[in-house]
């Protein structure tokens, strides 16, 4: 019986170090220095999307909604980023530019790993346009 309660133990023991392994956080995007500019009726998109998490992050894809004054959604406008894969700690630029949105004054940021997997967004808006 002493045996069969070492064996319980042992296992109880090794589930538990098993639990304690360190899990790799998923790619966290962060939002830098992003400026929204109107120029004529164009608007342009220009900043730094910064990997903080601890995975790279494989064809990211985001998404800038455009809000009006109460903030209603009146368009999207999605971007690929040029950078195939942004390791942890890396920087991609990014520069987009569209017809402005009628109605829009601000704007708020999704991101997509490989257009298809959610990822959290740091620093997502709302950013005024200038």
């Amino acid at each position: 019986m002493r045996g069969f309660i070492a064996v319980i133990l042992s296992a109880a023991l090794l589930c538990t170090a098993a639990d304690k392994k360190r899990k790799i956080k998923p790619a966290v995007v962060e939002l830098q220095e992003l400026k929204v500019s109107l120029a004529g009726s164009q608007v342009n998109i220009d900043g730094t999307v910064h990997n903080s998490g601890e995975r790279a992050i494989e064809k990211l894809v985001l998404s800038f909604t455009f809000f009006d004054t109460a903030h209603e959604p009146v368009s999207t406008l999605k971007m690929d980023v040029d950078e195939q894969t942004i390791e942890p700690g890396d920087d991609a630029e990014i520069h987009a530019a569209a017809h402005e949105p009628a109605r829009s004054v601000s704007v708020e940021v999704t991101a997509a790993d490989r257009g298809e997997r959610d990822l959290k967004v740091i620093n997502p808006g709302p950013y005024q346009i200038e």
